[in-house]
């Protein structure tokens, strides 16, 4: 689906340099439009679908996104790709070839309040990711091929695409749990269910839980937990 993906979007009018909107919850859809996106050479700029439709719509205005990428077809975006369209099968992949980022090229983009309350649009270019994620597998074994990363966050916060691409880089799998929200007291049955053995989770979450959550997390097979944001 990615590679289908990305030659629509690069036929549909999407070049290097484009931020493409992405409005889908955690699942198997937003990693294929994630790096779909990426793939077809423009950044990814995911949004909550539950969001009000005016802040939606004025980020995508703000980030001058001219396409949008949605998990289902919605009445305001009318001309918006949906992920799961059944002709993306007969999308051909040879007729053109993806092209390659430059270093400065954006990967993706993020939105954050800010002290204004105001949605800011912010870039992340390749190389600040592709050195996050080289740091991570090679300096500080996060990640090793056999591992499964356990997506504990919504598509929207930072560390998801820092956790999704360093496992798909490092030829890690991705865990996707049901539902938009993973709470503490459903963490240690998902990552036991799916076989997590990476996860990034809050200072938040381990500060009330850790004492009780680390030692069984590591029990049933965790061989990392990342964390980071706020003093344990």
């Amino acid at each position: 689906v990615p590679a289908r993906l990305a030659h629509r979007l690069r036929r549909t009018g999407v070049r290097s340099g484009d931020i493409v909107g992405l409005l889908a919850p955690r699942g198997a859809l937003a990693l294929a439009g994630l790096v779909a996106t990426i793939r077809a050479g423009a950044a990814c700029l995911p949004l909550a679908p539950g969001d009000p439709v005016r802040r939606n719509q004025e980020v995508l205005d703000d980030a001058g996104c001219a396409h949008v990428l949605v998990s289902e077809p919605i009445d305001w975006l009318p001309d918006a790709q949906v992920l799961d369209d059944p002709s993306l099968i007969d999308e051909d992949t040879t007729a053109t070839s993806l092209p390659a980022p430059s270093p400065l090229d954006l990967a993706y983009a993020i939105t954050t309040s800010g002290s204004t309350g105001r949605p800011k649009v912010v870039g992340i270019p390749h190389q600040g990711i592709l050195n996050l994620v080289l740091a991570s597998m090679e300096d500080h074994d996060l990640i090793r091929d056999t591992d499964v990363m356990l997506w504990t966050a919504a598509p929207t916060v930072d560390i998801t695409m820092q956790n999704c691409l360093m496992a798909l880089s490092a030829g890690a799998a991705v865990a996707i749990a049901d539902g938009d929200d993973l709470p503490a007291n459903r963490m240690l049955a998902t990552a036991r269910a799916l076989g997590g053995t990476v996860l990034d989770l809050p200072a938040a979450v381990i500060g009330p839980y850790g004492r009780s959550l680390l030692p069984r997390l590591a029990d049933a097979g965790a061989r990392v937990i990342i964390v980071g944001g706020s003093q344990l």
